[in-house]
């Protein structure tokens, strides 16, 4: 029996499979602590092997280690006492693997078809050089890492577009199981709240999570942060929508409870926008499953309410979002002040992962973690700031704004993703850390979608390379 499962099994997953044992195993025996250490390197190993034989499994096995690795660095800590965080790179060395196909084909990125993409790149390597400049080496590395690897993803979906058809499916397969993975655990973890996250956020002191116990606690299910998880169950949940899989209902049902529980504000707004996009988007018939599932939304927050706790908790979240005298709108207020300032003193910005001056560090550090637009203007500057945003908002337009497109994959589910990011990109950080990669990979699986169709129209790419893959799904 075992062996006939594993036959229906491809290639590519026994090995993804084979990686999750291993971590599994890991965790009930004495090298637990070595894993620290060991699925960084086996993630790199795999994600090349990938990246050459598989384009499905790769996009697969880089969003997967995303969505899980906190969680499992958490019950690593939990299990060994240590606080060593090597792990955490694991996701990001996997999406460096896309320089094993990138640098030899290096001289096709400079095209003007890809000008959008361009300006980004071009305002990257400004901030970078800002950077080496100052000479803050650490600095200049950790700031390549969370802003240009996800960028080169976005560069290598668009290089790679003849499997555009193949690499969605991947993505839409890890964001409907992962959706109701993240989600399920999400529900789990705030009425049970396992003790390795109560560890991990009593040692971390993250007040805005609130209290380490059941019931008091914002949902960061298997990853770091509310706002981080809300942002991946919000297009997981469109994607989801879009999607034939039959486990989809189990994956809106669990993303949409998890998405409440995590109290992220700036996601709530996202996820309006994005159903509001959707609805516009969509036929009249198609409407009418909007005006369901919304009404399945009010009835899940009307039963939720019953529970004095959770009444109690998400009232007060929801009375926030029109209390001017909120906490966190005053804090933002300052924030912005001490941007202007550092903007005033540095209009040239101060480089890639730096914090800010030793003035204005307590005011900015975190709040680079709330908002691209503090983010950019502190490490781009004015000048930067505005062609990052040429090249951002040009390759967004393109994509939301575009016709649908049967020929090669579904793209409302990206358009209405891509929306509900950048709706929130004033109120969270949409473009570094792991956010960052759901956008990228968004904005590349979009222009991907967009270069594939004119490649079509130009006859330089059979169109049946682009029907490879899952069949399509319709919207």
């Amino acid at each position: 029996m075992i062996a006939r499962c594993l036959a229906r099994i491809s290639p590519s997953h026994q090995k993804m499979w084979l990686l999750a044992a291993v971590a599994c195993l890991s965790f009930v025996s004495p090298i637990a602590r070595v894993l620290v250490y060991v699925l960084p390197l086996l993630s790199l190993i795999l994600a090349v092997y990938f990246v050459r034989k598989d384009k499905t499994a790769y996009i697969e096995l880089v969003c997967w280690l995303y969505m899980l690795t906190p969680l499992v660095r958490r019950y690593i800590d939990y299990k060994t006492g240590s606080t060593e965080t090597t792990i955490m790179v694991a996701p990001y060395v996997a999406v460096g693997a896309c320089l094993w196909v990138l640098v030899p084909q290096w001289t096709k990125i400079f095209q003007s078809r890809y000008a959008a993409l361009l300006c980004v790149l071009a305002a990257v390597i400004y901030a970078s050089a800002t950077t080496a400049f100052q000479m803050l080496l650490g600095g200049l590395a950790s700031g390549i890492a969370a802003w240009l690897m996800n960028l080169l993803f976005a560069f290598y979906l668009v290089i790679e577009r003849k499997h555009i058809r193949t690499m969605y499916a991947g993505f839409e397969r890890v964001m409907v199981y992962g959706t109701l993975v993240v989600g399920a655990y999400g529900i789990l973890q705030y009425f049970i709240f396992p003790d390795w996250d109560r560890v991990w956020l009593e040692l971390a002191e993250l007040v805005s999570f609130g209290a380490a116990r059941p019931m008091e606690v914002r949902v960061f299910s298997t990853m770091n942060a509310p706002q981080v998880v809300a942002a991946y169950l919000v297009v997981g949940i469109f994607i989801s929508y879009g999607s034939k899989y039959k486990i989809r209902y189990l994956s809106l049902c669990a993303g949409l409870a998890s998405l409440l529980l995590s109290m992220s504000r700036s996601s709530w707004v996202a996820f309006l926008a994005g159903a509001l996009f959707l609805a516009f988007r969509l036929p009249t018939r198609e409407r009418k499953k909007i005006v369901v599932i919304g009404a399945i939304c009010l009835g899940t927050i009307l039963i939720g309410l019953q529970v004095p706790a959770l009444n109690e908790t998400l009232t007060g979240r929801f009375n926030s979002l029109t209390d001017t005298n909120d906490n966190s709108a005053y804090d933002r207020t300052k924030t912005y002040s001490a941007v202007f300032h550092s903007i005033a003193t540095s209009p040239f910005g101060l480089g890639l992962g730096v914090e800010g001056d030793e003035k204005g560090k307590e005011s900015t550090s975190d709040a680079e973690h709330d908002s691209s637009v503090v983010n950019l203007l502190l490490c781009f500057g004015v000048i930067g700031s505005i062609v990052f945003c040429i090249g951002l908002f040009s390759a967004s337009y393109r994509i939301v704004l575009a016709p649908k497109c049967e020929l090669v994959i579904p793209l409302t589910p990206i358009q209405t993703s891509l929306f509900a990011l950048i709706a929130e990109a004033a109120l969270n950080n949409i473009l570094t850390g792991p956010i960052a990669f759901l956008t990228w990979c968004v904005i590349g699986l979009g222009y991907a979608t967009m270069e594939a169709r004119i490649d079509v129209r130009r006859r330089s790419v059979p169109e049946t390379l682009l029907h490879q893959g899952e069949p399509e799904v319709a919207f």
